[in-house]
């Protein structure tokens, strides 16, 4: 605040450049602790997503199982593999999954398929390329019946978690 000579007040506020200098810093500081955590958790939803509904799916498959005695193989649903990125699309069923009675509502990260292995045997795999980098290092879930002794390196969900 500046006076005049007489005392006066001349009604000129302010901030001064050190004090906004300040606040910017500030603000970058939190934006670079709060950035990368929002990044994480959003990663996390994705994951998230893809083990629910391989979950959904699983139990759709025992259902089917139970009513028709054989799992059904259903090809890779909404999009291939090959093609996955990190947004979101909507479903299409491209290999039978409505005949299990299972669609899942609203857009999807991932692309879902089952593979029957042998007589009663079923493989169901949950695929989302949930960083957006397009490498192979993607988000990739398998649950099997049959008891796998050993994981490839995705992660692998237990049927007995299921229920």
């Amino acid at each position: 605040m500046r006076k005049s000579n007489g005392g006066e007040r001349l009604g000129v506020d302010g901030f001064t450049l050190i004090e906004l200098m300040i606040v910017v810093a500030i603000i970058g500081i939190l934006a670079a602790i709060a950035i990368p955590n929002f990044r994480s958790y959003q990663l996390k939803v994705k994951r998230g997503e893809l083990s629910l509904n391989l979950k959904a799916i699983y139990m759709a498959e025992q259902s089917f199982q139970v009513e028709k005695d054989t799992f059904k193989a259903l090809s890779c649903s909404p999009r291939a593999v090959a093609v996955l990125s990190s947004t979101r699309v909507a479903w299409q069923d491209n290999g039978g999954f409505i005949s299990l009675g299972w669609q899942p509502s609203g857009e999807l990260y991932g692309a879902y398929q089952a593979t029957v292995v042998g007589t009663g045997v079923i493989t169901a795999e949950a695929r989302s390329d949930v960083d957006g980098n397009g490498s192979t290092a993607r988000a990739t879930f398998f649950v099997d019946n049959s008891a796998p002794a050993t994981n490839t390196g995705v992660a692998l969900l237990s049927p007995a978690s299921f229920y």
